[in-house]
């Protein structure tokens, strides 16, 4: 724990120093698996300190992109880089003052809902149209591995949690069906955000801010579809977007997998609340895909 407050100390001084904001302002949020957060005036300003050196090579991604996405016109707003550590260990970025719509979307209306997914639609046609040099590539197989490795941590939590028919659909699912489906479908390899949700979508009275491109890289597109978990902002961004039926099907094996993606970190956080959310979505989709 010391060495934790040790740690917070000399990434708020840094912080401090860059730009002249006094120590005592700057709020630390200790909420990512990959970075230490901090915010100057609600957001205003961003600073993300690595964790470990694999996320020095996430940032150099991200930071890339962002510089990338300057150049182009979107309806939502992006994060600007402002300052960068010589070997990105940290770097910083003018931030989007506003809620996170995880929080807030329940407060929105179904037309509100509905521009905001029309928005996204028009960000996302850009991304994925957009080239980029140096980025990852992530095909399926390569998913199927992350699957299975977040699969493996939560396993013993899933098994203990659910009923035995319940997880061996899970496994069966994992290991036959999202294979099978996707080579089914046809691929569709697009410069993507990677973690498109509710909770890297930012809404003020002004503007729609997306954040947080750490897992930015060539991805199959339809993981830019599957976080979007309110239905009438999903509707109306699948049908700007005009996905076709194939990509509709495999942003639905998706959305079923995410529930599961999710629970190591909610273990890791012991959030038991939303532990037991997610065992409740659990539950019925695979009730329903039994």
């Amino acid at each position: 724990m010391t060495n934790d407050i040790e740690i917070i100390t000399k990434e708020k001084e840094i912080v401090s120093s860059l730009t002249n904001e006094h120590f005592e302002t700057i709020e630390f949020v200790d909420t990512g698996w990959t970075s230490r957060v901090y915010l100057i005036n609600n957001g205003e300003l961003v600073f993300k300190f690595a964790r470990n050196n694999k996320v020095v090579e996430e940032y150099k991604n991200e930071v890339l992109v962002y510089k990338f996405l300057e150049k182009k016109s979107f309806e939502v707003k992006l994060p600007v880089v402002k300052f960068e550590d010589a070997n990105l260990r940290y770097f910083g970025y003018e931030g989007i003052v506003g809620q996170t719509l995880d929080k807030y979307i329940d407060n929105l209306s179904e037309k509100e809902k509905i521009i905001i997914g029309q928005r996204l639609s028009g960000f996302l046609k850009i991304l994925h149209e957009s080239n980029l040099e140096n980025i990852n590539i992530f095909d399926i197989s390569h998913e199927e591995k992350e699957f299975f490795e977040k699969f493996s941590i939560s396993e013993e939590f899933l098994k203990t949690s659910l009923k035995p028919e319940i997880f061996s659909a899970i496994e069966f699912f994992l290991e036959k069906k999202i294979k099978n489906e996707f080579e089914k479908l046809k691929s569709n390899i697009k410069l993507c955000h990677g973690d498109l949700g509710l909770w890297n979508i930012i809404l003020n009275k002004n503007h729609i801010g997306v954040i947080d491109f750490g897992d930015v890289g060539y991805y199959d597109s339809s993981i830019d579809f599957s976080g979007i978990g309110d239905l009438y902002m999903y509707d109306s961004l699948v049908k700007h977007y005009e996905c076709d039926e194939s990509m509709l099907k495999k942003i639905n094996i998706r959305k079923i997998i995410i529930p599961i993606l999710e629970i190591p970190y909610y273990l890791e956080q012991d959030n038991k609340k939303q532990l037991q959310k997610n065992l409740s979505k659990i539950n019925s989709l695979f009730s329903s895909n039994n």
